[in-house]
């Protein structure tokens, strides 16, 4: 990893520049907290079917259920791979230039966690982009505050005011300093999550869904911010990253308590009644940022923004920006009492705003200038956590966009329609046109039927079902359902679920285990309904993964990644229902009896990047081939020996099929599966 080496004046500078980080309530360990507060109060006033959010009462949240592939910083660093040439070549120890990302698979509350420590990674330009003035004109409301201490201010002139506020960076409106390389902002989570909904591809949603949840992480982060005074409050408050130097520069209290503090217990406080109601009724994420950072503005000092007439009748002035007074708090609105606070009334909460005395395990000693203690920052984290935590949780409400499901017919036949719409608004104003796996599940909650979305419509043939029966959709731990539909009685479910994971079901067979186009297409596990009278249909994705080559062992299926490169259709009709009601009353035979006839139709299309056939000539590179295949198969009960408790089984044997193929290569063997066995489930 490539270290900085200090250099002329910088070797003077950079330890100082180091200590112009300014963090809020920690990156480590606080922030992370606190959007975890946030996720699990999101979560817990929904999941309650019609007592949920509006928006939500038909949304089912297993944020912990599942896991998610995408970048991870597991090192952090000072700037951005492009900033490196600027500031020139530096070190400081261990610590990096530039910061480490690796993959990692985690849940979605997990990567929403990870965004509030990823905010503030590369830390240089973090710190100077995290600062949000509310009182300012707009362009004006960045950090312009300089440092009082002589030598951080000289320090503070090496780094480049990127002149960009706090939440149009997270929102993602570009400053000028590394800001190409910001990619987890709130507009890019919008678009990773809006083609998450469009990618029918589990994987690649998944990917998407890791990148989004990251970005709303850090958005959170943002809204962290704006519930700590000095970031609301252009009060520059830089203290070195070492705790024994802590208190060197003019280090914010709020922010050095906060970051070493558990945020535990702090959430459950009153929340500001019409703060709470503009951020219900906000249509912007904006908006909620906006609101906040005035709440925090209007009723919290920092230590170096305490102004107005004190107890005594002195007037005191600001340390920080001392030409531009805030107009509120004032020390002459505070009540002060006798054991040396000054006392405000904020959400119906009386909060400790400062003190003027000095203490020493508990013992006053003597008097000072208005300053704030850590018996002050515990009291005003009591109200500004709850209002943090209530921000977020309506920046979740607005980041997830609006859907809704619906089963739109169910025919007598069994054919099921269905479709997904986007209710668009002030985030999403473009619709969403979903597309991927439509699970139709039963009042048990099982899955009876998967169809496949295009566009946001589905349909297929579903049987008369049983029960109540309801669709839903999937998308990075996120369920959406529709509302229950009544569905007739189906005479029984088929099932087929594979010793392998994927199962070889399609082309090639699984008997051509030398074929070197190395390819199979496969498909996972799945179930569908037979109507009483003996018909059913149904679409599974189709999958391929790709071959290694072993010269003693030939070519190896097990190996691959899976990616979807088509789909499979099963149409049949089982003409002989009462005889399968026997077999599965009394039992019968193992030689089996023809109860119907099926056929089989896949399609799609990949490319192969290896060698057709390793160690010769003949190489094949991107290149595209495409395929579809139909089969007809009769339809058996069998016996099934492997399943002693429900043995009696439902066998597809093949009578014919056909392949046709575009760019494969002459004498390559073909093949469609055997037979293909369906468990029967009552």
């Amino acid at each position: 990893m490539k270290k900085i080496t200090i250099k002329s004046k910088l070797k003077i500078a950079f330890p100082v520049i180091l200590g112009l980080l300014f963090l809020s309530y920690g990156n480590k360990t606080s922030h992370p907290a606190i959007n975890k507060i946030i996720v699990d109060g999101f979560v817990s006033i929904n999941n309650k079917y019609e007592f949920s959010m509006v928006k939500f009462q038909d949304y089912v949240f297993n944020l912990n259920i599942g896991k998610l592939k995408g970048d991870f910083i597991v090192e952090s660093g000072l700037f951005n791979p492009s900033e490196v040439s600027r500031v020139g070549d530096i070190s400081v120890g261990e610590q990096n230039t530039t910061y480490t990302e690796r993959s990692q698979e985690i849940t979605a509350q997990q990567w929403i966690e990870h965004g509030g420590y990823s905010a503030d990674v590369p830390e240089v330009p973090a710190s100077l982009r995290h600062f949000y003035d509310p009182t300012h004109p707009e362009g004006e409301r960045h950090l312009t505050d300089q440092v009082n201490s002589k030598l951080f201010a000289w320090a503070q002139s090496f780094l480049k005011n990127p002149e960009t506020n706090g939440i149009d960076w997270a929102i993602g409106e570009q400053g000028n300093f590394g800001v190409l390389e910001h990619i987890y902002t709130w507009e890019h989570g919008k678009k990773y999550l809006m083609a998450a909904l469009q990618q029918p591809d589990i994987a690649k949603r998944k990917e998407l869904m890791a990148k989004a949840w990251r970005s709303l992480g850090e958005t959170l982060h943002m809204i962290a911010d704006n519930g700590c005074p000095a970031h609301v409050r252009n009060d520059g408050h830089p203290s070195l990253p070492l705790p024994i130097f802590s208190y060197f520069g003019n280090p914010d209290p709020y922010e050095e308590i906060m970051a070493v503090s558990s945020t535990a217990g702090f959430d459950g406080g009153p929340i500001d009644e019409d703060l709470k109601e503009s951020f219900r009724t906000a249509k912007k994420v904006h908006e909620i940022a906006h609101e906040l950072a005035v709440f925090t503005n209007k009723n919290f000092f920092t230590n170096e923004t305490i102004s107005g007439t004190d107890w005594k009748g002195n007037v005191v002035k600001p340390i920080a920006h001392p030409d531009y007074v805030y107009d509120s708090p004032k020390l002459s609105a505070s009540a002060y009492k006798n054991d040396y606070y000054y006392y405000r009334t904020i959400a119906g909460t009386e909060v400790k705003m400062c003190t003027d005395m000095q203490f020493f395990k508990g013992l006053a000693l003597y008097r000072t200038d208005p300053y704030i203690d850590q018996a002050c920052v515990e009291s005003q984290a009591k109200v500004l956590i709850p209002a943090i935590k209530e921000a977020g949780i309506h920046t979740v409400r607005l980041f997830i966009p609006a859907l809704q499901v619906e089963i739109t017919n169910i025919e007598e036949d069994g054919r099921i329609t269905g479709k997904i719409t986007h209710k668009t608004d002030e985030e999403y104003p473009k619709p969403v046109l979903y597309n991927g796996p439509v699970n139709i599940k039963n009042t048990r909650l099982e899955i009876i039927n998967t169809f496949t979305a295009f566009n946001g419509k589905f349909e297929g043939r579903l049987g008369k079902a049983g029960s109540d029966i309801f669709a839903e959709i999937d998308f990075g731990g996120v369920a959406v359902r529709s509302k229950s539909k009544k569905a007739d009685v189906s005479a029984f479910t088929l099932g087929h679920k594979s010793n392998k994971t994927p199962d070889q079901i399609g082309w090639p067979s699984s008997y051509a285990l030398n074929d070197p186009l190395s390819r199979l297409l496969t498909i996972r596990s799945f179930n569908f309904v037979v109507s009483e009278d003996g018909f059913f249909e149904t679409r599974i994705p189709g999958y391929t993964t790709r071959n290694s080559y072993n010269e003693k062992k030939g070519f190896n299926i097990n190996n691959g990644v899976y990616e979807q490169i088509g789909d499979v259709k099963l149409t049949g009709h089982i003409e002989q229902m009462r005889k399968v009601d026997e077999y599965i009353q009394k039992g019968g035979s193992g030689l089996g009896t023809k109860v119907g006839t099926m056929t089989y139709a896949s399609s799609g299309s990949f490319s192969d990047k290896e060698e057709l056939y390793p160690g010769s000539s003949q190489t094949q590179t991107n290149k595209e081939y495409k395929f579809t295949v139909s089969a007809k198969y009769d339809l058996y009960v069998i016996i099934d020996g492997s399943k002693m408790s429900a043995p009696v089984a439902i066998q597809a044997r093949l009578v014919e099929g056909t392949e046709r193929f575009t760019g494969l290569p002459a004498g390559m063997s073909k093949g469609v599966k055997e037979s293909i066995t369906f468990e029967i489930n009552k």
